[in-house]
């Protein structure tokens, strides 16, 4: 005769009544350091700005004033791009890098909070640069990709993919550089698909609550510009990329273990 036991585990912690507080305390910690870095972008500003002969441009600019314009507006978004998307990585991995610890001790935890605030910055910063040499390129054809692919997509379909795909490399830093201290590749892949699910449904949870609530020109900013806006785009992010990970590292699965029962 052969005893089934249905035992729950976790991935992160072991199931005492505290798991879900802690859980819980994740989500406030991603909401919290979203909306701190949404202000600290507002102080801090654009660090890059056009040179002073594309302040206020001539009525009729020829060929070789256009092409350095364009060289000077895409390397003003990608260092913008970069600086703003790494220092929002960086906090954000700090606030929730310890899901990724898959003991509770103070060492694992301090190991995959400071995995992931290194690999949110640096992917991050990776995908603000990207990002920037993408947003150039649409915005300086008018947001039309017809010399691209044969037809026009809507802004609104474009700085949805572009926010899924910012968000999506923000995840996987956090992802991986909170998992990566285990040393283990279940868990590392694990983080890689919560980082990637959790920046997908960031990017379109965003881009669709933009729509609703937000003027059209905020729904296709990358990084809105009203403080409001800019906080709850910052926290519907944020929260995003913390429940994919969350989803992955410490969603509760139900282990069968067979144990023989003796005559």
């Amino acid at each position: 005769m052969v005893e089934i036991e249905a035992k729950k585990t976790s991935d992160v912690w072991d199931l005492v009544p505290i798991s879900k507080i802690k859980i819980c305390w994740l989500v406030i910690a991603a909401l919290l350091s979203s909306v701190g870095c949404a202000v600290l972008m507002d102080k801090i500003g654009f660090l890059y700005e056009l040179p002073l002969e594309f302040v206020e441009m001539p009525m009729n600019p020829n060929d070789a004033y256009m092409a350095r314009y364009k060289v000077a507006f895409r390397e003003m978004l990608s260092g913008n791009y970069t600086v703003q998307f790494a220092t929002f990585g960086a906090l954000l991995g700090l606030a929730i890098g310890a899901v990724g610890a898959a003991k509770n001790r103070v060492l694992s935890i301090a190991a995959g909070t400071i995995g992931g605030a290194i690999g949110g910055a640096l992917f991050a910063a990776i995908g603000g640069f990207l990002l920037g040499l993408l947003a150039a390129f649409f915005i300086d054809i008018n947001w039309e990709t017809l010399r691209l692919i044969g037809f026009q997509v809507d802004p609104f379909v474009q700085t949805t993919v572009l926010q899924c795909l910012i968000w999506g490399c923000i995840g996987i830093g956090i992802g991986v550089g909170c998992t990566l201290p285990e040393f283990s590749l279940a868990r590392i892949a694990k983080g890689i698909q919560g980082g990637l699910l959790g920046g997908l449904l960031a990017g379109v949870t965003h881009s669709v609550v933009a729509a609703i609530l937000f003027s059209g020109t905020s729904a296709i900013n990358f990084v809105p510009e009203n403080p409001t806006e800019r906080m709850v785009w910052a926290a519907i992010c944020g929260v995003g990329i913390c429940l994919g990970l969350l989803f992955f590292l410490a969603n509760p699965s139900r282990q069968i273990r067979n144990i023989p029962k003796g005559n």
